[in-house]
């Protein structure tokens, strides 16, 4: 095989290196020294891991951090109990509504509407509406049922402080048969 020859003028005239008569433009020197700002890179990667990891730690207890649900061994214990009510809860074919009125002096009237399987207005329910953030294992409030005028309507006044969805636990009762549900609502006060 034999070897290409090379060509007599151009960059790769002769030996392989540039013509004599060309000459490289000067280099500028970096911005930064390189035996600086490598290290401060390696720096500044360091200071952003740090920095997330921070983010990530207060952002994870803004909420409050990590809660205890309230009498959790109780409830684990009772919770055979708590199915077979709310089987026989289901077998009423009863349903639940609620209605977030006005809100004044930090309080909102919540209306709690319960119809049975036909559709009339249940009345004479005594019992207890139990008031909670999804994202909080703490309840809000604990407030008996009140009637209102109106049938099958159940007012109360809740402190509903934020907006935002709610959890309307209602556990009632009339005669031998005991009403379970929970509703979640979008509440814009």
């Amino acid at each position: 095989m034999t070897p290409t020859p090379l060509p007599e003028s151009g960059p790769f005239a002769g030996d392989g290196h540039a013509a004599a008569d060309e000459v490289a433009p000067p280099r500028k020197p970096p911005l930064i020294p390189s035996h600086i700002a490598w290290p401060g890179f390696v720096i500044a990667l360091l200071l952003l891991s740090i920095f997330a990891a921070f983010q990530a730690f207060f952002a994870a207890q803004s909420d409050g951090g990590a809660q205890v649900v309230e009498a959790y061994y109780d409830s684990a214990i009772a919770f055979d109990d708590e199915q077979a009510a709310q089987a026989a809860s289901n077998a009423l074919g009863w349903s639940a509504g609620v209605e977030v009125g006005a809100c004044e002096g930090g309080l909102c009237a919540v209306d709690v509407v319960v119809r049975d399987r036909e559709g009339a207005p249940v009345e004479g329910l005594n019992g207890l509406l139990r008031v909670s953030r999804p994202q909080s294992a703490a309840t809000v409030a604990r407030i008996p049922l009140a009637s209102s005028d109106a049938p099958g309507v159940y007012r109360q006044f809740v402190p509903l402080n934020a907006d935002g969805l709610w959890d309307f636990a209602v556990t009632a009762r009339r005669g031998d048969e005991q009403f379970v549900t929970e509703i979640r609502r979008d509440v814009a006060r």
